[in-house]
Order: C-alpha cells, then structure tokens, then sequence
C-alpha cells in the first residue's frame, strides 16, 4: 500500500534491499503524490506483466473544480482558474456520461511515457513540448461517490494505461471550467485489492522471512486462469519447450482459452493457451529456484 511521497520505483527498490535480490519490478506506476494499490512483482512474476497489464484497474479520484495545473494534478503550477459552475452536481452525470466508455486519450507532457526513446517528464522539466498520439482506453465505469464545494469524489475502473488526470481535465472541459486531479488512490488491479496489500510502512520493521511469506504464489496471481494438473513425464516436456502429447487426450480438459499448467506439487509450469484443437505456450518458467 503506496503512500504518498515516494516513487513506485523508490517502493520496489526498498524491496530489492530487504529480500537482497534484484528481479523485482511492478505492474503498473503510480504518480508519487498517489496512494495505494502497488503490485510488486518478484522473480518469475515479472514475467506474468503482460497478462496483468490487462486487467482494469480501480481507483478513488477526487478532482478539484475551479483551477487547472500544469502537471493535470495537485503537484503542478496553476495555469488556470474560473468559477465552480452553480449546481455542479446536477451538470455531473452528463460530463461523467461522456467519458465512460472507449474515450481517447494522450499522454500528458509530465509522465513517464516515451516520445523518441526520450521520457516526457524529462522533456517537459527542459520546457519541451511534443506531439503526443492520442490511444484508445476504456473506462468501465465513472461513479459519483460525493460532492463537496468544488470537490468532487469518483469511482474510477479503467483499463491499463488510461490517465485519471486526464480524466479530470477532460471532465473539466466537458463542464466549460478548469479542473484538476486533486487526489488519487488505487484500490485494486483485477482481482488484487490494496485491503490485502503491505503497508508500505512495514517494509523496514518486518523481518525479511515474514516479508518473503507475505508474497503471493505464482499460481495465484493470474487467479482467473483457469489450472490443468500436469504429470511429471508432462512436466518433461513442458521443461524442453514440448507441448505434452498428453494434452491431445481430452481428459482433464480446461476447454478452450488460456490457462495455467502446473506440476503435481502446485508449481506453475507454463501458460499456455488452447485455440481450435491446438495448443502454444505463451510463456514456460523453469523451475523455482533454477533462475
């Protein structure tokens, strides 16, 4: 659970230094002045971030009426006020209309987005402005929790990529007044939720042991992939890059789809996928502790 501050970066490096290894990273940044919800991922889990990349995700947003900022949050320099529209709330549901959906959306000038190789944050602190092409994202679903002068407080589920604090710039567009993302909380990705999550303020008190307890099995990350049992001359196969001559056999079929192969001692294999007949691996991982 992210506080405040740090960098997601400077959260998985304190990792590195409790667990003394150095494949670790995360499935997704967060902005440093926003809370919550950060999946770090440790040895073979790195390898799972396409596949959690496309879960949506879900945050608590409050945007701030009446100024916007350069950063499109409460961090940048104010580039703009104007009037809080007169009954705000009433004028709400038809902006939050026009924004839940396929939307389009650029990537800010301060944000860790590439243009060129080049970071745009590192070509905004130089005064750098370049085009950016906007994307297709999908917001799920935009639900007004409360309203509070110029405040107001949403429920926001989106797919991977999507910038909330575009989301609140574009919200103030769509009422005619500046706005801004005044601040941000991220309470799940997928079936993750941060009510589960360390504390980020534990990282240093806990013991390194009770620490490496706490991370989640690889067969339980991707936990709406369905599970095939695999025997060993199976896993055999699976280890040489084979797909198994069993898996012709329609017994102990998953159907059709993506799933997850694992050993008889619970030990994720591979992902693979089955599509017409046929099967691929999407991924194969060696076994626990080999690399």
């Amino acid at each position: 659970d992210k506080p405040a501050g740090p960098t997601s970066r400077a959260l998985v490096d304190r990792v590195v230094r409790r667990l003394g290894r150095r494949d670790i990273g995360h499935a997704g940044t967060l902005d440093p002045f926003a809370t919550g919800l950060l999946l770090v991922l440790v040895g073979r889990a790195t390898r799972l971030v396409p596949w959690i990349q496309e879960w949506p995700k879900s945050y608590h947003a409050t945007v701030r009426f009446g100024s916007s900022t350069d950063t499109l949050d409460g961090t940048g320099r104010i580039t703009a006020t104007g009037p809080v529209p007169d009954a705000l709330e009433d004028r709400l549901p038809a902006a939050i209309a026009s924004l839940t959906g396929t939307i389009r959306q650029a990537a800010p000038m301060v944000s860790a987005a590439r243009v060129d190789g080049r970071r745009l944050h590192e070509l905004a602190r130089l005064g750098i402005t370049v085009e950016r092409v906007p994307r297709d994202r999908t917001v799920h679903a935009l639900t007004l929790i409360d309203v509070n002068g110029a405040d107001v407080e949403l429920l926001v589920t989106c797919s991977s990529g999507t910038y909330v604090r575009v989301l609140a710039e574009s919200m103030g567009e769509a009422l005619g007044v500046p706005a801004h993302l005044a601040a941000l909380r991220r309470t799940a990705i997928g079936p993750h939720v941060v009510d589960s999550a360390l504390d980020a303020s534990e990282l240093d008190g806990i013991e390194t042991d009770l620490l490496a307890d706490r991370l989640i099995p690889l067969t339980s990350i991707l936990v709406d992939w369905p599970q095939r049992r695999v025997g060993p001359e199976e896993s055999v196969d699976i280890g040489h890059g084979r797909i198994p001559r069993a898996w012709n056999d329609a017994s102990g079929d998953v159907g059709p789809g993506r799933f997850q192969a694992v050993s008889e001692s619970g030990e994720l294999l591979a992902l693979a996928e089955r599509h017409g007949g046929h099967y691929r691996f999407l991924r194969v991982f060696h076994p626990a502790g080999s690399a």
